[in-house]
């Protein structure tokens, strides 16, 4: 049993403070944080790196660039019923580019690109020869075999049940074919993607590549709400925001922290100030009932405890205002690729009040 002589010191030395004392206060205030949470999921889109350059964590890009050079060859021969083709038509060499885009609204891919060059050549036949029509003369062209053809390609009679086929074409190869890419998509783009926030009531923010090509994302709106006060008594206090470093497995899953994981980040002060009722919140935010109200229903924050605000649905029973909310938080918690960060509980101590 305390001292009956010394009940005051007793009752003002209840409440550790953040500093190691303790607070002088008949009764200690009780602090909640009163979290509005929005999270989701985004996906990079478009086109993998090329094999053997893949990054950690691999990226995206929006578009890809096919570019080929080399020696390709078609040769083409219409035979008008004899044996020998009248003409021939040889496509020989080009260089060009044919790209690919993923949109950035939807991201489907379309095609975007064409060739950029090529070297045509025709040719007719005169008593079995390949002849230049209307070419430079010096052009050296070449059959399948990478040899100069000597003379027309010969119709050859491919017979199907019901037909004739009357044009010879072969292809040659493609050398040179190179692909680039580039417009990197971005983990913000891929969540500006996603138009749908899931609302909660989570105190941790976050902000990392699930796995893969996701990225999750959940930011947070604190308010600091603290009962249990004595009207006329003054009171100081701080909330406290922690962080932990993100981290992950060897296959790249993310690995929640564990409580001793979580390190002080920062104090946000709560300067001095006299009790004028038996609660009060702090971070600008807004009480969206009645003070009385609040108090009447136990400083409560579930929508369901204030019928007269927040109407259900007679036949369900479910909040016509899904994200209706009882206290609307206005302070951010930090953001980070590397840290989590949540907010704690307020600590508040007594002061003595300064004179007026």
């Amino acid at each position: 049993m305390p001292d009956p002589d010394n009940q005051l010191r007793w009752l003002n030395t209840c409440c550790p403070d953040w500093e190691g004392g303790f607070s002088m206060n008949p009764c200690c205030p009780v602090s909640v944080s009163a979290c509005v949470s929005l999270s989701k999921v985004g996906t990079l889109c478009g086109y993998s790196e090329n094999a053997g350059y893949e990054s950690s964590p691999p990226k995206k890009y929006k578009r890809q660039q096919r570019i080929e050079s080399g020696s390709f060859r078609q040769n083409q021969s219409d035979c008008d019923g004899g044996t020998t083709s009248s003409s021939i038509r040889f496509i020989r060499t080009y260089s060009g580019s044919v790209a690919w885009d993923y949109d950035t609204e939807d991201c489907s891919n379309s095609y975007t690109g064409g060739l950029i060059s090529t070297s045509t050549q025709s040719f007719i036949c005169e008593d079995g020869e390949a002849v230049p029509s209307g070419d430079p003369a010096d052009q050296v062209l070449y059959d399948n075999n990478n040899q100069p053809p000597s003379t027309c390609p010969t119709c050859t009679d491919i017979v199907t049940a019901t037909s004739k086929i009357d044009r010879i074409s072969s292809y040659g190869s493609v050398y040179n074919k190179e692909y680039l890419l580039s417009n990197e998509d971005t983990e913000s783009a891929a969540l500006a993607r996603v138009d749908d926030w899931t609302q909660g009531s989570s105190c941790v923010t976050s902000d990392y590549r699930v796995n893969g090509f996701d990225v999750s994302k959940t930011t947070v709106k604190h308010e600091a709400v603290v009962t249990g006060l004595v009207i006329g008594f003054c009171y100081e206090g701080v909330i406290p925001i922690e962080r932990a470093l993100i981290d992950f497995d060897e296959q790249g899953n993310r690995i929640p922290p564990e409580p001793e994981d979580w390190l002080p980040f920062s104090l946000t002060a709560i300067d001095a100030f006299r009790a004028e009722q038996v609660f009060q919140t702090f971070g600008l935010g807004t009480l969206n009932v009645s003070d009385d109200d609040f108090i009447n229903a136990s400083f409560s924050l579930d929508p369901y405890s204030y019928p007269s605000y927040f109407p259900v649905d007679p036949e369900t029973g479910i909040l016509i205002d899904p994200d209706a909310l009882v206290l609307t938080p206005f302070s951010d918690l930090p953001e980070s690729k590397v840290y989590d960060y949540r907010v704690l509980p307020a600590v508040m101590r007594r002061v003595e009040c300064e004179e007026e």
